[in-house]
């Protein structure tokens, strides 16, 4: 944030920075007002970053075997570090494939990428090995 203040009659800079305001101002040395006027410069940075996601689910197929497929491609934030990457995954119950790919869009990077068959890929997310 920055601050100027300027004699609200004559526009001359009287006070720039951020220490304090005098709540009893001296005269202005050009005009001799007191009136000031304050203009303050307040800046916020804003990311827009988009995802999709979804699901295919089969009627036919009982719950515990929904959805027969999942895709995700957007951007996420990698929990190490809290830097967004770009990420593409497919999981493919019917086909029994699962590919993910991870990107730093920064440089374009390649920081992860897995492709095997669904039935391979244990050990991960929620198939976690769980510790006693």
């Amino acid at each position: 944030m920055s601050r100027e203040v300027v004699c609200s009659n004559c526009g001359m800079l009287i006070n720039k920075g951020e220490g304090p305001i005098d709540s009893l101002p001296d005269p202005c040395a050009s005009c001799g007002s007191i009136a000031r006027t304050v203009k303050l410069v307040i800046c916020e940075k804003l990311e827009l970053h988009e995802a999709l996601k979804g699901k295919v689910k089969d009627k036919n197929f009982p719950s515990k075997k929904n959805p027969r497929r999942e895709f995700f491609v957007g951007d996420e934030i990698r929990a190490s570090d809290s830097k967004w990457m770009k990420k593409e995954r497919n999981i493919d119950k019917d086909n029994d494939k699962y590919r993910e790919v991870v990107v730093n869009p920064e440089n374009g990077e390649l920081v992860h990428h897995c492709e095997e068959s669904l039935k391979d890929h244990i050990g991960h997310g929620s198939a976690k090995i769980k510790k006693n």
